[in-house]
């Protein structure tokens, strides 16, 4: 019934009538082993697949479960939604966030910024004082003189 080739039996159409009866043959030959031939590749396919479920490393299986379980669960959520109108915030809701963007950073981030800076004016100096000779122990000492 899926094919539109396929006939159920009743009545054979016009174009099959005008046809002789060896290109009939052919013709139904043809569809027989083209269905033959595609039940052969969906078990190739399947024993393929069997294969390589028996060979995939147990980690890899898992983290593959998971994240079907996430899409259904995705799917899920947006198919039950459906159109609704989106809700809005409440007054606390936008006053948390502005607090929230206002917050200082940490104070041991401010403490990896300021090392940050200071190793990277070190190499800067060393940098500068390998073009020019000189260390910069050097040039203090001789700026002492």
């Amino acid at each position: 019934m899926d094919d539109p080739k396929k006939t159920n039996g009743a009545t054979p159409t016009d174009e099959s009538r005008k046809k002789p009866i060896a290109d009939q043959v052919t013709d139904v030959a043809a569809d027989a082993a083209a269905e033959l031939a595609s039940t052969a590749v969906k078990a190739l396919a399947e024993g393929a697949q069997k294969a390589i479920k028996k060979r995939t490393p147990k980690p890899i299986k898992k983290a593959v479960a998971t994240v079907t379980e996430a899409a259904d669960r995705g799917r899920a959520r947006k198919a039950g939604k459906g159109r609704k109108a989106p809700k809005r915030a409440g007054k606390a809701a936008a006053k948390k966030a502005k607090k929230s963007k206002k917050s200082a950073p940490k104070k041991s981030a401010r403490k990896a910024a300021g090392k940050s800076a200071k190793k990277s004016a070190r190499k800067i100096a060393k940098k500068t004082a390998a073009r020019s000779g000189t260390t910069s122990r050097t040039k203090r000492a001789k700026s002492r003189r």
